[in-house]
């Protein structure tokens, strides 16, 4: 009896602990007056790094360093910076690769702390995956121009060739990766994955979207139906190593999954679940939630958003137009743009996935862009984004619950990353 006694008493004390843990990692700040804009000359940081920044002309490179509200800018001429999506920087910020000019059949990758710069041949396809149809980029979505040269990983980038027949689906027709190794530093050409045309239908969906995971384990296919409201929409997902269908999502009452193709570094998918808002067919809210396909069968995961909502205490709406949601370099954070209903407070989010740990600072400023980059900084410290249409670098500091802006000029057209 005493031992159980003494088991329980030990079991209380733990529990208390926990709780007290998991209050102590929700980090929240506003002030919802504050427009990092309005007091770009007037905050200072103490932010110190080094940033790439271009312009979509094909000028030279810019690398910029900044300490506090500092920045000193080197050019570096013999790296020209074309417009996206032909040029990209490794999660660690140390690699940049890019196909300088279209005429261009080969990739130049820049090995950032040394100055060396290696070729890497391409064929003639998959020169043209990546500049196709540039003549209309109106045509083309520019989050999924970026997907054309891609780093999935610190030490491998993949080029993918779209499917410019589809106008809003993300469909590839094959995917080429390459990897790095070390000592000496290698590119070494991997497997093509060639996505199959024989795909699954959604039954009674006139038009159907296709989208790969990053490691074409899975296609998530999005059927829309004939009606204009997107609750309609079914997804369906197959694992093409068994060409099994593991998952159908249908609209349920007032609510319906959307995709967004924001896929983990271990092949968790996140989807945007829209709601009807008080029978208001014009109202309508989103949040984010997570597949984990470890589980057999797959399973819909909730606590990500349970847990915000929790730590801001209240209904919260993605604002997927505002901030474009990101994975941090080594995939255990998670940063989202989210607005707490009922008030006017719009939060920068920072999530760690295996903690559950949350960073929430106010940024309530409206941006003018439909495109906006988002960023980690390698250490993971800091999480950010660029809107090319007012030039402003807005960066929130995860350990100090605090935000900035950093001083850019109409010159910075173009935000590339961050590096060491």
């Amino acid at each position: 009896m005493n031992i159980l006694k003494a088991f329980f008493i030990t079991l209380i004390l733990f529990l208390s602990n926990y709780n007290y843990h998991a209050q102590s990692i929700i980090r929240l700040a506003c002030n919802p007056m504050f427009d990092p804009v309005a007091a770009q000359s007037l905050r200072l940081t103490p932010l110190e790094g080094n940033l790439i920044l271009g312009t979509l002309n094909n000028s030279p490179l810019s690398l910029s360093s900044f300490s506090g509200q500092q920045r000193t800018t080197q050019f570096v001429p013999s790296v020209s910076i074309p417009s996206s999506p032909r040029v990209a920087l490794s999660p660690d910020g140390r690699y940049l690769v890019t196909l300088a000019l279209p005429e261009d059949i080969s990739l130049t990758l820049w090995e950032i702390k040394t100055g060396n710069i290696f070729s890497i041949p391409l064929t003639e396809e998959e020169s043209i995956a990546l500049i196709e149809d540039q003549s209309r980029p109106q045509n083309i979505n520019r989050y999924l121009n970026l997907q054309r040269l891609e780093w999935v990983s610190s030490t491998e980038f993949v080029i993918r060739k779209l499917d410019l027949s589809v106008r809003m689906g993300a469909s590839f027709l094959f995917q080429q990766s390459f990897s790095l190794t070390f000592n000496p530093l290698t590119v070494t050409r991997q497997d093509r994955i060639d996505y199959g045309s024989e795909l699954y239908e959604i039954l009674g969906n006139p038009v159907t979207y296709n989208f790969y995971s990053p490691s074409g384990t899975y296609l998530v296919q999005e059927g829309l139906s004939e009606t204009i409201s997107p609750i309609s929409t079914i997804i369906q997902i197959v694992n093409l190593d068994t060409n099994i269908i593991v998952m159908t999502l249908q609209p349920e009452g007032e609510s319906g999954y959307i995709h967004r193709g924001l896929w983990s570094s271990n092949n968790r998918l996140f989807l945007r679940q829209d709601s009807i808002v008080n029978n208001d067919a014009s109202t309508s809210r989103s949040v984010l939630h997570e597949i984990d396909f470890s589980m057999n069968p797959p399973q819909i995961d909730t606590r990500m958003w349970d847990t915000i909502e929790s730590a801001l205490g209240g209904e919260v709406n993605w604002l997927e137009g505002q901030f474009q949601a990101k994975f941090s370099p080594s995939g255990a954070k998670f940063s989202l743009k989210a607005k707490l209903s009922g008030t006017d407070n719009i939060y920068l989010i920072s999530y760690t996935l295996n903690t559950g740990e949350i960073v929430a600072v106010c940024d309530n400023q409206r941006p003018e862009s439909n495109f906006i980059q988002s960023f980690w900084s390698p250490d993971e410290r800091y999480v950010g984004y660029f809107e090319d249409a007012r030039h402003v670098l807005v960066v929130m500091d995860t350990q100090e619950a605090a935000i900035y802006s950093l001083p850019l000029t109409e010159n910075d057209q173009q935000f590339l990353g961050w590096i060491p």
